[in-house]
């Protein structure tokens, strides 16, 4: 990923507020959610992706990644699946980034919650993937702290866990 692909991709994240988002937590952090659309949802099948070639030859693994987060939902009590239903969505964790310098790299993370939705007015029925649910942080990191980054998501991925379960209360 170059540099003009990483900041085209980061853009919409930054330039785009729904009208009732939240405010930032902090400067690096950007969200919009209302933990109610996640109510009654039942399963939970982890994506995570990184195209950043750069990140992965310094040690990122999206297969360990992945593994952390479904770990952490299913501790948490999350049933989490391998394969989408009707009953589910898909929890997509994100980590991009390129080598600034010789030491550091510009980075974001995103965590979002996404749903299947049928758009029913075309001719043909599309599905489409719309997100429920989003926040993401970005920064630069030293290229020796880049194994942070997966904590980071899941740093991101226990927000979405805080607001799955004030959805969706234990009994």
């Amino acid at each position: 990923m170059n540099r003009r692909t990483f900041l085209a991709s980061s853009l919409p994240l930054l330039a785009v507020e729904p009208a009732e988002a939240q405010q930032p937590t902090s400067p690096e952090v950007y969200s919009f959610n209302k933990y109610e659309v996640l109510k009654g949802i039942k399963e939970i099948k982890v994506v995570a992706y990184s195209e950043s070639e750069d990140l992965k030859k310094r040690g990122l693994s999206v297969d360990d990644l992945q593994a952390k987060v479904e770990l952490r939902l299913r501790e948490s009590g999350v049933n989490v699946v391998e394969k989408t239903s009707a009953e589910s969505i898909g929890l997509y964790i994100g980590i991009e980034g390129f080598q600034a310098t010789a030491a550091l790299y510009c980075f974001i993370v995103n965590v979002s919650a996404k749903d299947s939705v049928r758009l029913m007015h075309t001719e043909n029925t599309i599905a489409i993937l719309v997100p429920l649910w989003m926040q993401s942080t970005y920064g630069v990191v030293e290229a020796k702290n880049i194994s942070s980054l997966k904590d980071r998501a899941v740093s991101l991925a226990e927000r979405f866990l805080n607001d799955y379960w004030k959805a969706n209360p234990k009994k």
